[in-house]
């Protein structure tokens, strides 16, 4: 199975976390591309791509992933989002793996066309605490997305606003 696996907001806390799903993955003989910000953890992605843990590099270029006010993340998160469908779409892969992503861009994005898992983080309080953003994210309900969180009462939150069936608990 061949896999783009991306990380659309690259913060240095995910590193290990990248890592540890980039390699179990590959461990599991998945072909794995990857897509995130140019120079985000360079040293690894030069050592999985010469020890074809990882098959190809796509750099999303690094002005993307600095921030001046909320337009302009949900703006730049956009573009990253149409860069990420390109990419989809441009090349034949069985599912997307997105590890983190900015909770109201993804709500305006059109329905994926092959499986999406999306690594929800902060991404549930964020939705607990706004009803905009919880009206916004409940649109990827019917876009072909399951829902990876950490904890279990992340899962029955999401199940008690309706997202029922599309996620899964993976403890850390």
């Amino acid at each position: 199975m061949k896999i783009l696996f991306t990380d659309l907001l690259c913060p240095k806390g995910h590193m290990d976390t990248n890592k540890y799903f980039v390699e179990t993955l590959s461990n599991m003989r998945y072909k794995i591309d990857i897509l995130w910000q140019e120079h985000y953890m360079k040293k690894e992605v030069t050592k999985w791509i010469a020890n074809e843990t990882v098959t190809r590099f796509f750099g999303i270029r690094d002005s993307l992933y600095r921030y001046s006010n909320k337009l302009d993340i949900r703006t730049k998160n956009l573009v990253k989002l149409r860069t990420l469908q390109k990419h989809l779409t441009e090349n034949e892969y069985d599912f997307c793996y997105i590890s983190s992503f900015e909770t109201v861009s993804m709500g305006f994005i059109n329905k994926f066309k092959l499986p999406v898992i999306l690594h929800a983080h902060n991404n549930i309080e964020e939705i607990r605490n706004s009803t905009v953003k919880r009206v916004i994210f409940m649109r990827l309900h019917k876009k072909n997305i399951a829902l990876l969180t950490y904890e279990p009462f992340m899962k029955e939150y999401l199940e008690s606003i309706g997202f029922v069936g599309n996620s899964f608990c993976l403890r850390h």
